[in-house]
This record gives C-alpha cells, structure tokens and sequence, in this order.
C-alpha cells in the first residue's frame, strides 16, 4: 500500500507540474502571437499605434501579468518580463512603466539573454524622454561593448538616425560608414543604406541620395523599407525637377503603400508635382483630401 501511495504522488506531483509547465507556455506562446500581431499593424497617420494594436498589446501586458504573478520562480519569467516592458513601450505613453521593468530584468535577471537588447531599448525610452545627451551616450557606451557586438549594428542604426533627427548628419555618416564597412552582412545593412540616403537627400544632395535610393530599391530588401525608399526617389526626383519621373514613381507608390501612415506625405508630394506641372486646381484639390482625411 504505501509503494502504491508513494507511486501515487509521485504521478501527480509530477502531472501536476506538466499541466503547469503547458499551462505556462500556452499563456507565453499566446503572449508573444499578440506582440507579433500588434507590431505588423502599421501605425496611423499619426505614427501612433492603431486601436486595433493597442488592444492586442494589452492582451499581451494581461498575459505577462498571469505569468509574472502565478510562474513568477519559472526560469523563462525573464521572456514574459522583457515582453511586458516591450508592448508597454509600443503601446504609447507608457515609458516610465517600461523603463521600470527594464531595470527589473537587469536588477533580478542580470544573466538573462534580453541584457543587451534591454540595454537598447532604454536607450530608445532615454531618447523618448527627452534626455537626448544621456541616450547618446548609452549607445556610445554599448558600441563599445565587446559581449553586445551582435546588437552593434542594431545600435549603429538607432544612433545614426538619433543624430539624422537632431540633424547632426556628420555625426551619422560616420556611424552609417561604420555599419556598412564593419557588418555588410548584418540584416542592418538596409536600414544603414536608407539613413545613409536619407543624411544626403537632408543635406540637398539630391543626386547622390537619387543614387543610393535607386541602388537600394534594386536590392532585394524589406516591402517597407523598399516602398520608403520609393518614396524619396520621386522627392529627389521632385527636387532635381524630372516631374515627369516623379510622377511616375508617385503613381506606382500609391498603388503600392499599404502603410496607412505614409499615405498623406505621398499624397502632398503628389499634389506639389501638380503645381509644378501647372495643373493648379487638380494640386489644391489634392491638398484639401489630404487636409479633410487629416483633420489635425
């Protein structure tokens, strides 16, 4: 009786912790679908998260919560921690509470294999916040970082267009260089390219930026970076007068944009090549949409 008692238990100590450890990867899978779900969403025309996003990353935050409260000793607690500073950050408005929990993961997961990417996203938060100095240097200080060197090309970018926004573009070009010379085969390398033509295009280099944008759209690259890219080739050509050209690639981009953000700016270059063509009324015309569809 008792080897069948001591049998007993041992079955259901160990069902028990199977249905736990089910119940808390089928939380976690359904946590990380809903992430992946809100961030393929584009944003609206305000770079704002959609409705539709926002509520996914709330499922995800619900989620991380179950985990962080009922599996708080399992050893993946630091994936829901991560996850949960994440959909805080995209979700808006929330920086404070994801910086938070980005110091909890380096604070009681200081082994965890989300350090380096958390150390970049509180850079990015930094920056958010307004403390522009202060996240430039984080980032300097993580290039520098021997065991972060898998995420330096992920850093060289974000630096890069921090210093395009403060247009600092010298300072960008040599982290740009930097990128492209060191890690050609890092799945940044797009992205360096694009910032690297969008540096010339703000510094009136229009036929240089024309250059690198056409070299980059014959590459084989991301939808959305390509169509970004398609977008400044017809402003370079725009800039550079070929009017014929831009409206070309004008015509081809709206049919093709799908990102609902990037639909007013296409629509204004649109309406200004109008202008440019003397077709006055149809550019007006064009313009007030754009003004009714984005009222603010």
């Amino acid at each position: 009786m008792t080897d069948k008692f001591i049998s007993k238990s041992l079955l259901l100590v160990i069902s028990l912790f199977f249905f736990s450890s089910c119940a808390y990867y089928n939380t976690f899978y359904n946590a990380k679908k809903y992430f992946e779900s809100a961030q393929n969403k584009p944003l609206t025309n305000r770079n704002k998260p959609s409705s539709a996003a926002i509520e996914e990353y709330n499922k995800v935050i619900k989620k991380c919560g179950i985990i962080l409260t009922d599996y708080k000793d399992s050893k993946w607690a630091d994936d829901a921690l991560f996850l949960l500073a994440k959909a805080l950050y995209y979700r808006g408005n929330n920086e404070l509470q994801a910086m938070e929990k980005l110091e909890d993961l380096l604070k009681f997961y200081p082994d965890s294999p989300f350090i380096p990417e958390a150390h970049l996203l509180m850079a990015q938060i930094t920056y958010d916040l307004n403390r522009k100095a202060d996240a430039f240097k984080m980032l300097q200080e993580f290039i520098q970082r021997v065991e972060f060197k898998d995420l330096h090309p992920k850093a060289l970018v974000l630096i890069s267009d921090y210093y395009i926004r403060e247009k600092n573009y010298i300072d960008a070009q040599f982290y740009l260089r930097l990128l492209i010379e060191k890690y050609s085969d890092s799945k940044e390398y797009p992205n360096a390219f694009f910032l690297l033509g969008k540096t010339l295009f703000d510094n009136n280099d229009f036929s240089a930026s024309l250059k690198v944008f056409n070299d980059l759209n014959s590459s084989r690259i991301d939808r959305s970076i390509k169509l970004s890219a398609q977008y400044y080739i017809g402003y370079n050509q725009f800039n550079l007068k070929q009017y014929d050209e831009a409206w070309k690639t004008v015509k081809k981009l709206l049919k093709a944009e799908f990102r609902e953000n990037e639909l007013p700016r296409i629509a204004v270059l649109k309406a200004r090549i109008l202008v440019e063509n003397g077709q006055y009324e149809a550019g007006i015309k064009e313009l007030e949409e754009v003004i009714r569809v984005n009222p603010r």
